[in-house]
């Protein structure tokens, strides 16, 4: 018998007793936890609408489930556990049956994804509710089936959840995951960039104050040429005088006051004046320069 044969006769024969001696219940949920290894810890509880008139002889075949458990209203029933066929009595009076136990053989690999798949045919019961627990760092890849159930995460695993109101039918749960990229690695270029423009931001905000206030310690001719300078580094003096119209003189007396500042430098070039700026230690890194 197949292990997904398995989870289906599990669910069929836990039903039989009640049925058998006509009693309702009122709820059935089946509760798989997905382990890392691709092992599956399932848990199924059946609640009755009313106690157990008397006992039941139950006998289920779980092939090679490990980890069993079997309680009535919380309290451990004794089984037997032999060639894979797991047997137990369920009390008279009892209200809610469970039974725990670690499968193997429900989760498929292929490709970078996993496909956990399970076919449920669960009991006639007002209340029936399946629910698949994620392992830790796996996420969601396609669409669940049945589809819509709501999902939830405790931010380490994500969880869903399926409720089903009434008699079913068989319920096949088909949930697909992969592992999930380091949301913190894809954050960190993002918050990077963030503080890299943050600190753009001030750095320039700073250095335009900076840049402001400086350029109020000249004159307004001596102020169009510093600007000029701090655009392009390197200008002629003669291209200086023509363009702001500046005699020889007087652009020859400028720049020997910027030079007494530490803020250009002179070198001699055919007939006129190379300038280069140094800027000194105010401007060097002004916005512009």
């Amino acid at each position: 018998m197949t292990r997904h044969a398995l989870a289906f006769w599990l669910v069929m024969l836990l039903a039989l007793p009640a049925l058998a001696q006509g009693l309702d219940i009122s709820s059935y949920a089946a509760a798989y936890q997905i382990q890392p290894g691709g092992e599956v810890a399932e848990e199924v509880r059946i609640a009755f609408a009313a106690p157990l008139n008397e006992s039941a002889a139950n006998s289920l075949r779980v092939g090679e489930a490990e980890g069993i458990a079997v309680q009535a209203d919380q309290a451990a029933i004794p089984f037997r556990l032999e060639e894979g066929v797991l047997s137990f009595s369920t009390p008279a009076g009892t209200r809610e049956l469970r039974i725990s136990f670690r499968a193997a053989g429900l989760v498929f690999r292929g490709d970078g994804v996993q496909q956990f798949y399970v076919l449920l045919t669960p009991p006639e019961a007002g209340l029936v509710q399946v629910d698949v627990v994620l392992p830790r760092g796996q996420v969601l890849s396609g669409t669940p089936f049945p589809p819509g159930p709501e999902r939830e995460t405790d931010g380490e695993r994500i969880s869903l959840a399926w409720t089903f109101q009434g008699s079913t039918g068989p319920v096949p749960v088909s949930v697909q995951f992969a592992p999930a990229v380091d949301q913190d690695l894809l954050l960190l270029p993002a918050g990077l960039l963030a503080a890299f423009v943050a600190v753009g931001i001030v750095l320039v905000s700073y250095r335009r104050q900076v840049q402001r206030h400086f350029l109020l310690t000249f004159v307004e001719d001596e102020r169009k040429v510093v600007q000029r300078l701090l655009r392009e580094k390197v200008v002629y003096q003669n291209s200086l005088e023509r363009q702001f119209g500046f005699s020889r003189a007087k652009a020859t007396r400028m720049l020997q006051k910027l030079e007494k500042r530490g803020l250009v430098q002179r070198e001699r070039v055919g007939r006129t004046n190379r300038i280069n700026w140094t800027g000194g230690h105010h401007a060097a890194d002004a916005p512009g320069a």
